[in-house]
């Protein structure tokens, strides 16, 4: 039942989410990462036997892969991925070990991170072509062990995940009270008073909840939200921002990102009325 998920999730997502910082969460990633590559290794094993029962050749498959406006799904989602990652700045400050660690370790990561999900995006498409779902992982038999294995290491990484991203938001909100307040001399920030901080974090744990309870098909509810709001974040404020630096000079680069925002927007209305 949905809603005894919902409070089973409740129980340990929402004490984590009203914590003070990222640090007692430090060693979760450990966790999100072994699942990914894990999920990545089943589906590639699946892969060969899936495809085969689809009686169809990869040079099909090829010709029958169109761009149309679906395919600007792809980046707005890659938006919010970007997006998400506002916690990215405090993992930067509490890391130690010195600028040339901290690039080797983020181009490790990056390479990885890029072939695991290509791996997941290609092979899981191949798998079940134009019947591949949005929760792919519902494509197969639910009686299958390795991805009963798969579905609940996912569950135990989005507990630890949905913290994470709540951390930078809540702060942000702070910062936004903080402004209005207005500050004074040895005064107390509106963040260090817990029961300042505990109230406001579990009204956005509840919202958050409530939004994901009437979504049920996330791609489309992620797709939206970047489309109108991390779009114009990632494309149309720089832009705005090139323009007023080169004073109306060296359009092209502005033009670009707008046109892009444009064409995120205009595809997103799409869904709406075809």
């Amino acid at each position: 039942d949905q809603l005894n998920v919902a409070a089973a999730a409740t129980v340990v997502i929402w004490p984590l989410s009203c914590l003070k910082g990222l640090s007692a969460l430090r060693y979760t990633s450990t966790c999100s990462i072994a699942t990914i590559l894990f999920t990545c290794l089943v589906v590639l094993l699946k892969t060969p036997s899936h495809f085969q029962s689809r009686d169809a050749s990869f040079m099909q498959v090829l010709e029958h892969s169109r761009f149309n406006s679906s395919s600007f799904q792809v980046l707005s989602m890659a938006c919010f991925a970007f997006m998400t990652h506002t916690n990215s700045p405090e993992i930067a400050l509490r890391f130690t070990g010195g600028p040339s660690s901290a690039r080797w370790v983020l181009a490790v990561q990056t390479l990885v991170l890029w072939a695991v999900y290509c791996g997941i995006a290609v092979c899981g498409y191949m798998s079940f072509l134009e019947d591949t779902k949005q929760d792919f992982l519902t494509n197969y038999d639910v009686q299958d062990k390795l991805i009963v294995m798969c579905r609940c290491l996912l569950s135990v990484t989005l507990v630890f995940a949905c913290p994470l991203n709540m951390f930078p938001a809540v702060q942000a909100l702070f910062n936004v009270l903080e402004a209005v307040r207005g500050k004074r001399p040895g005064q107390e920030p509106l963040y260090d008073m817990h029961h300042v901080r505990v109230p406001v974090s579990t009204l956005a744990f509840a919202i958050t909840l409530g939004v994901a309870l009437k979504s049920p098909h996330v791609a489309d509810l992620i797709t939206t939200i970047s489309a109108y709001f991390s779009s114009p974040l990632m494309f149309a404020f720089p832009a705005i921002m090139y323009w007023k630096i080169l004073r109306g000079t060296g359009m092209t680069l502005p033009v670009t990102l707008l046109s892009i925002t444009a064409a995120l927007w205009l595809a997103e209305l799409s869904h709406f009325f075809i």
